[in-house]
């Protein structure tokens, strides 16, 4: 990391935080000073990713499966279910629907 680089960002991470942006939360939480801020991602920092096809002849499906398990986060026996913000802030329904994030307002303070 280069000096300075993340000493005043901010990243936003929730509970539909998955898949690549997974991945990248689990990369920025490992390599940065940033500050994660919001609630505890949707899925865990090593994930299974990449599918390919394979056919079920017997029943007449199609099926797709996750071939590819990539470590993105303290190594291969990282056991987290997910990556944990630093500033935890929950959004809650009451907000959604008022069309509030306070995710964002915290990360603005």
């Amino acid at each position: 990391m280069r000096p300075g680089i993340g000493r005043k960002a901010y990243v936003l991470l929730g509970r539909t935080t998955f898949s690549a942006a997974g991945n990248f939360v689990a990369d920025v939480d490992l390599r940065t000073s940033a500050k994660l801020v919001g609630e505890p991602s949707g899925g865990a920092p090593n994930q299974w990713g990449d599918n390919e096809l394979i056919e079920l002849p017997r029943v007449g499906l199609t099926v797709r499966v996750a071939k590819s398990y990539w470590v993105y986060g303290r190594g291969p026996r990282d056991r987290r279910v997910a990556v944990v913000p630093d500033i935890r802030v929950t959004m809650t329904a009451a907000d959604f629907f008022a069309g509030r994030d306070p995710v964002l307002a915290r990360a603005l303070r």
